[in-house]
């Protein structure tokens, strides 16, 4: 039974590795710690799908995939996915995932027994997953834990379009009191965004109301008391949502400047993306230091207003530290994939600095992952490192770059969420494709190889370039003689 339960393990935390196609156990316990520290409640989701996808991988005797990470990054992905219906109890949650991680063993299973039978080197990877939060959603939308139309009223607030959210959250018809409460908080922040304050704070309360936990819709109310100019109501939702920020505004207008630092420094701490506490300290500086600290501080502030938008700016501290995690467990699997993810950061946040407003079109966290795991399959694990994998790895993430906001858009209006299903259909498009024309099938690394470790792959590209040599040398004996 310890032998069992230990194989289990290691397979499970094989799939936490896949999710940044890593087929490490190591890097797979990183992540975990990664993702146990960005939302210890939502980590059991995600441990409870892979352990069950992991187990009836098991039962169905899928070696050489279950030694991949598979089934066990589906399940994960499966569990990640409820960060995104905070609205759906957690009974639903746990049939869903149980029923989730069924729907993704039986794809997995008829997926690799038909491959194998035509012999092609083809793998779903984690298109299974996304086919089970999809189904998912429409029994929770069925089961009245969760209103469609929600989603793509929250999107059209990420995409900073507040007159289109604020319709569609206003044809909701949530039936369930979770589903109130977050209809009226998305609500209230669209209101805000388009001035109506009042309005906003309305529904800020009916939420309040409804889940007196909900420190978001507290944080909300704060600032539209703010913007009423009742400061003493506004302190009171403030410290409740522990708006740091929001404080510090209100002592600012004290004038009492030290308490004001304080809770700016706090939000920077928290938050440290926030450009408005970034503006609140060069406005105290101004007042108690020198003029060139205030500047340098204002001139931070509007470069992150111009080139972050809103939502990036509310990324936590304990966000970054689990995307350097992320980071590190990259590392620890390969250098390769790690200065490969390295360079697409760079790429990024340069792009930003030469053309301030792609910045703010990256305000999808899930695009940036998609973008991630293109690069990391096509550096040098799924496809052989050189030119013309680069030139395709930048037209596929071009291609993505354009058609991200469409494709939110189209699968919102079902209230489906667009998840990993871009990076998907280009690995898929790439295994299908590439082996039919030669030029490009030089470019392939099989797939059994690809799946296994960075040892496994160096080791092929060796053998595959010492016979291509020894190729070479044949041709040049032949044509001598």
């Amino acid at each position: 039974m310890e032998v069992f339960t230990f194989s289990i393990l290691k397979l499970v935390l094989r799939g936490y590795g896949q999710m940044f196609l890593a087929n490490n156990i190591t890097s797979g316990m990183i992540f975990f710690i990664a993702l146990l520290i960005l939302s210890p409640l939502n980590s059991a989701w995600i441990l409870l799908g892979a352990g069950t996808s992991t187990l009836l991988g098991k039962i169905a005797r899928t070696k050489a995939e279950m030694e991949s990470g598979l089934f066990g990054v589906n399940g994960a992905l499966l569990g990640l996915s409820w960060l995104m219906f905070p609205e759906v109890p957690a009974f639903g949650k746990l049939i869903l995932t149980l029923l989730g991680s069924l729907i993704i063993t039986l794809l997995l299973v008829m997926s690799i027994k038909l491959f194998k039978r035509m012999r092609v080197g083809l793998t779903l990877f984690a298109l299974p997953y996304i086919f089970a939060v999809w189904l998912n959603v429409f029994i929770a939308s069925a089961a009245g834990w969760y209103e469609p139309i929600d989603m793509s009223g929250w999107h059209a607030l990420t995409m900073q379009k507040s007159d289109n959210a604020k319709i569609l959250f206003e044809e909701s018809n949530p039936k369930s009191i979770r589903g109130r409460w977050y209809k009226h908080d998305g609500l209230g922040w669209a209101n805000y965004y388009l001035g109506h304050h009042q309005s906003a704070l309305d529904e800020f309360q009916k939420c309040i109301e409804l889940e007196p936990k909900l420190f978001d819709a507290y944080s909300g109310a704060g600032w539209c008391e703010f913007n009423l100019g009742r400061y003493e109501q506004a302190e009171l939702f403030f410290n409740a949502a522990s708006t740091w920020n929001g404080l510090g505004w209100i002592y600012l207008g004290k004038g009492e400047y030290q308490e004001a630092r304080s809770y700016f420094t706090k939000c920077v701490l928290s938050t440290p993306l926030n450009s408005d506490a970034y503006l609140g300290l060069s406005r105290i500086a101004l007042q108690t230091e020198s003029p060139k600290h205030s500047t340098w501080l204002t001139k931070i502030s509007y470069w992150i207003q111009r080139t972050i938008s809103p939502v990036m700016q509310t990324t936590s501290s304990i966000q970054i530290v689990s995307w350097a995690l992320f980071l590190v467990g990259i590392l620890w699997h390969s250098r390769t994939s790690f200065f490969v993810a390295l360079f697409l950061i760079i790429t990024l946040i340069s792009l930003t600095m030469v053309v301030p407003s792609t910045g703010k079109s990256l305000t999808d966290i899930n695009l940036f992952f998609n973008l991630l795991a293109l690069f990391l399959a096509f550096g040098g694990q799924y496809l052989r490192m050189g030119l013309k994998t680069a030139l395709w790895t930048a037209v596929l993430a071009i291609g993505m770059l354009t058609t991200w906001g469409w494709l939110g858009s189209i699968l919102n209006l079902v209230g489906l969420p667009v998840l990993c299903l871009p990076f998907n259909l280009a690995l898929v498009a790439t295994l299908i494709l590439f082996p039919w024309f030669h030029f490009t099938r030089t470019m392939l690394i099989p797939l059994e190889v690809a799946t296994s470790s960075p040892e496994e792959v160096n080791l092929w590209l060796a053998k595959a370039q010492l016979v291509g040599r020894c190729w070479k040398k044949l041709e040049e004996l032949s044509e001598i003689k």
